[in-house]
């Protein structure tokens, strides 16, 4: 095992140990031996992927933003905790020098939560629609049955991963008096800094749910201040411009590559209102949902006419 990526796939594998990686610093970008693919940064495990498909997805997002209000309220101190859908997880931050490089979700069935983890599962499971409810109940029998492990095992694989990023982290900039990036910054509730490539794919996994500034600055330990001046040197463009923008793109594959109405695909970015949806469409592409999809179906007809 040379990289962070095999590390994680052997404990997946063997031990039924799922690890994320939320990257607020940018580090998994910046060393080529801690590169993750996207799922290994957001929560991507066979179960989480059920709950995402059965329209959970903003209430994930809401959830680990929960976890990391409670890292910035307890000191930043490492906990265990049991999701709304019933994954045990215990959540680990990682920082060198005094700066905050990431934090680890270990998660799987804890044999000392399982009554808990289940109850949980059974209560979301209810508040479903019915055509849903099985597939959600088979997902987490299959998760459980892969994924039981001990409580002590999630932290031994958490701290694992910890110890192969710092290693691997060896030679980042350390925390100065004042420096933005540094944890006890953190801990007194100031500033801390992340790479833009970072917040780049936390937007891209929050799309479905709402995204404000106040829940990436939560995420990444920054203040919205800082957060919007890094943005702005870096892409030529506000935060929210960047999320609008990221949001009608989108909603445009969603209109060339699906048969869903143009209210439920405003929904499936983000979007509430299906007339401000239609506003802001026209505003980003030129011309409305409807339009769009028309062009886009004709422009390939006549492309299948052609060959």
């Amino acid at each position: 095992m040379d990289t962070l990526h095999s590390l994680m796939e052997r404990t997946r594998e063997c031990f039924g140990v799922h690890l994320c990686v939320h990257d607020v610093s940018g580090v998994t970008y910046e060393r080529k031996s801690l590169s993750l693919p996207y799922l290994m940064l957001q929560h991507g495990c066979s179960y989480c992927s059920v709950v995402k498909r059965c329209g959970r997805e903003p209430r994930c997002i809401q959830q680990k933003q929960l976890v990391m209000w409670k890292l910035r309220r307890n000191g930043m101190e490492p906990f265990f905790g049991v999701c709304y859908m019933g994954v045990c997880e215990y959540i680990l931050p990682v920082h060198q020098n005094g700066r905050l490089l990431a934090v680890i979700f270990a998660s799987a069935v804890t044999h000392e939560e399982a009554a808990q983890s289940r109850e949980k599962m059974l209560r979301a499971r209810d508040r479903l629609p019915p055509a849903m409810r099985a597939s959600l109940e088979s997902g987490y029998a299959d998760f459980a049955q892969e994924s039981t492990v001990s409580s002590e095992m999630l932290r031994y694989f958490a701290e694992l991963a910890r110890e192969w990023i710092l290693r691997a982290g060896v030679g980042l900039p350390g925390g100065e008096a004042g420096d933005p990036y540094a944890v006890e910054s953190v801990r007194e509730g100031k500033a801390h800094g992340g790479t833009v490539r970072a917040m780049l794919g936390y937007i891209e996994a929050s799309l479905p749910g709402e995204i404000t500034l106040e829940d990436i600055s939560s995420a990444f330990f920054m203040s919205e201040g800082h957060l919007c001046r890094l943005f702005r040197r870096e892409m030529g463009i506000s935060i929210m411009a960047y999320v609008k923008r990221q949001r009608m793109l989108m909603a445009a594959r969603l209109l060339c590559d699906s048969g869903e109405s143009v209210s439920a695909i405003a929904r499936r970015v983000g979007v509430g209102d299906a007339n401000y949806f239609c506003r802001a469409f026209k505003q980003e592409m030129g011309f409305t949902p409807s339009e769009y999809r028309t062009r886009k179906l004709n422009t390939r007809i006549q492309g299948q006419n052609e060959s």
